[in-house]
């Protein structure tokens, strides 16, 4: 093929399933430190693929899907706490198109093991739009992290997931230990944090970091990313009590949400950028305010053109 007809091929859609997080096919590594929450937030996510409901409260999900949640550190118990305590919070979960699996002892390095993962996978009766790994090192058991050969492995089972379902998928990684310079003060090395081979960051067509503040509140990040649509900074609310978790402050006036409708409103077609532009609001403000206003069936997605979606008045 020239480069002319290359050129002259249609666009790629905007199809994402997760607005500035997740597009088909793609594979994402979510990246923290122990105990900070990484867990709860692809839990979150995955709840929010089934139901269509915005990932944290603010980004826009494109239908309603069916996800694998392959848990494979901790015990069964924690995570039924972690549900039991979402639906408490009024958090919404289409538990018939979640996959829930349990595996310890996973071997994701040998071919065998991507074999034997895609057929407890067929066994659950349905096909998978999403399948969540959590967390990769407990996935290559018996195997190296660090190892070139069973990283390559384990990223071409992913490939061989994704083919075979044509899906997405989503893994959770641990943090090596922080580095500190001379005075003591740890450094921020961004994705070369993550633990094991650098075969991972390459691999991942993005890597999103979780972080926890000395106030306790968390962050997400985005370092590298192959489309540059991700968002680079996200911080985030954290509902400890019902393990829910949204962008902070996302929880709007009513002021705010009429600024956002009447700016839709005059331009008929606008995306959540130029509201911000043209209002002053930050962006994640309009994204929390259009969350809202979509429940409401106040306003609609009216267009989608890479990388922006573009809303109109119902």
């Amino acid at each position: 093929m020239t480069l002319t007809k290359l050129l002259t091929l249609p666009t790629r859609p905007n199809d994402y399933l997760i607005e500035g997080f997740l597009w088909k096919r793609q594979s994402v590594m979510f990246v923290a430190k122990d105990k900070v929450g990484k867990s709860v937030l692809t839990l979150n996510m995955a709840a929010n693929l089934t139901t269509g409901e915005p990932f944290l409260n603010c980004y826009d999900i494109s239908g309603k899907y069916r996800i694998v949640y392959v848990q494979c550190e901790g015990s069964r118990e924690t995570t039924k706490e972690h549900f039991e305590s979402m639906l408490r919070g009024k958090a919404h979960i289409d538990t018939d198109s979640f996959g829930y699996i349990y595996r310890s002892g996973l071997q994701l390095h040998t071919f065998d093991g991507g074999k034997k993962l895609i057929g407890d996978i067929e066994i659950l009766g349905f096909k998978p739009d999403v399948v969540f790994i959590d967390p990769i090192y407990k996935a290559i058991s018996g195997g190296d992290i660090s190892n070139a050969k069973d990283a390559t492995i384990f990223t071409d089972n992913l490939d061989r997931i994704k083919e075979h379902f044509n899906c997405s998928t989503v893994c959770c990684q641990h943090k090596r230990k922080t580095s500190k310079n001379k005075d003591g003060r740890p450094i921020d090395m961004g994705d070369e944090e993550s633990m094991g081979s650098s075969i991972f960051k390459n691999y991942f067509d993005h890597t999103i970091n979780m972080r926890k503040h000395k106030n306790d509140s968390r962050s997400i990040t985005c370092d590298t990313q192959r489309n540059g649509h991700v968002p680079k900074k996200i911080d985030l609310d954290f509902d400890f009590q019902h393990k829910i978790i949204s962008v902070a402050g996302s929880k709007h006036t009513t002021n705010i949400q009429d600024t956002v409708l009447n700016c839709i409103v005059y331009r008929k077609r606008i995306a959540p950028v130029e509201i911000a532009v043209e209002t002053g609001i930050t962006e994640q403000q309009v994204r929390s305010a259009i969350s809202a206003l979509t429940k409401k069936k106040e306003i609609k997605i009216v267009d989608k053109v890479t990388p922006n979606v573009f809303y109109g008045v119902v």
